[in-house]
């Protein structure tokens, strides 16, 4: 069911931004497939299940196209998260409030799923060691999926940065904007760490950004041919450095194990593709129920797919199967095999989720968000 949504009387979700977030959930998805094949903790380390047999060292110059291929599928988590956080910022930045009921569901959303993770490994007869459990009980203060513990900072501080925003005015805000893209989006592709860079800085430096563009670049914004170019230069060129990334690598010593160099959050290339792809969306907006009912459960699709328990045990294991199995001759077509039923089994428990401990969470959420009100509010007084 779809239908034109008129710009000026939007009160239900633009379903074309929420397809948008469809897609970046599963190029999310797909850059953690392509993360498990790689050897993890270093070539030291034997992981969680004892083996490094199913890994692929795609980290290391190589004249094979298809480990190239896979360097370009890790990006796509950088590329899905930027989608993200642009949806959100586009929205945000008009948005004084910070709605703690929204604050107190997410966090028990996410404890609540990784509570039932672990139970569920316990049952199956997984050994998770004891730190693993801590962070499994405590998965927001551990950012066991970094996203969303970032996220809610963000959400937490947004009026604030609103604020300042507004007082700086267009100038002090395009200043502003600079600087953070060159410290935390340009300097990070020549060397990482500097200027104190974290996921959280990377999120604020591109809400900042976001919102500029938001308050004082609508018409640019609003303009497909010119959006679609960014898209192009923004995709073409963060495959082109790869390649040259590769070609080069196996000439350079100091470049032969940089292939992941550039699969960064904020890398400007992947910046440039999110914002002429979520400008070009926006620019034609309409109503499908489906499409936003799915879009509804992608906060769950990652919180399931991503878990920690999932993370170090479950996908590391079905690649091995893979491996030892049906070996790696066909090893796209398990790869897009793994990744579309991973999407939907995931799919089918945030489902499940929702119609079963999410009832109970619902009504968890109330209590809690009452108990939170009364000591905020003796604290204040």
């Amino acid at each position: 069911m779809t239908h034109s949504l008129p710009p000026t009387t939007l009160k239900q979700r633009d379903s074309s931004i929420e397809a948008l977030k469809i897609v970046a959930m599963v190029a999310i998805v797909i850059s953690h497939v392509a993360q498990t094949l790689q050897v993890p903790g270093g070539a030291n380390s034997l992981g969680p299940i004892g083996t490094l047999s199913y890994c692929i060292d795609f980290t290391k110059a190589s004249p094979d196209p298809s480990l190239w291929v896979l360097v370009l599928f890790r990006t796509l988590g950088a590329w899905g998260n930027t989608i993200f956080v642009i949806s959100s910022a586009w929205f945000l930045c008009e948005n004084d409030s910070v709605r703690l009921d929204k604050v107190v569901r997410m966090i028990l959303d996410v404890f609540v799923i990784s509570i039932a993770i672990l139970v569920i490994a316990v049952i199956l007869g997984i050994h998770p060691s004891w730190t693993t459990i801590v962070e499994c009980v405590f998965p927001t203060t551990f950012a066991n999926n970094w996203f969303i513990t970032c996220y809610l900072l963000l959400y937490a501080i947004h009026p604030s940065v609103n604020s300042a925003l507004i007082k700086l005015g267009k100038r002090g805000h395009a200043k502003l904007t600079i600087g953070l893209v060159l410290l935390y989006m340009v300097l990070p592709m020549i060397k990482d760490g500097l200027f104190f860079y974290t996921k959280l800085v990377f999120m604020i430096s591109l809400y900042v950004l976001t919102a500029y563009v938001r308050r004082y670049m609508l018409d640019i914004s609003s303009d497909r041919q010119l959006n679609l170019r960014l898209f192009l230069v923004g995709t073409i060129g963060m495959i082109v450095l790869v390649v040259l990334l590769e070609i080069t690598g196996q000439y350079f010593d100091f470049l032969s194990t940089k292939m992941l160099h550039f699969d960064k959050d904020g890398n400007p290339l992947l910046v440039l593709s999110c914002l002429g792809l979520f400008n070009l969306v926006r620019s034609r907006p309409f109503v499908s129920v489906i499409i936003n009912r799915i879009a509804s459960q992608m906060l769950f699709v990652y919180l399931i797919h991503d878990n920690l328990l999932v993370r170090i045990y479950l996908r590391p294991n079905i690649w091995l199967w893979i491996h030892d199995s049906l070996g790696y001759d066909f090893l796209f077509l398990w790869f897009f095999l793994f990744v579309v039923l991973l999407f939907l089994i995931s799919l089918f428990f945030a489902w499940l989720y929702k119609a079963s401990l999410g009832r109970v969470v619902a009504k968890a959420e109330i209590i809690v968000l009452d108990i939170v009100r009364r000591v905020c509010n003796r604290a204040v007084d």
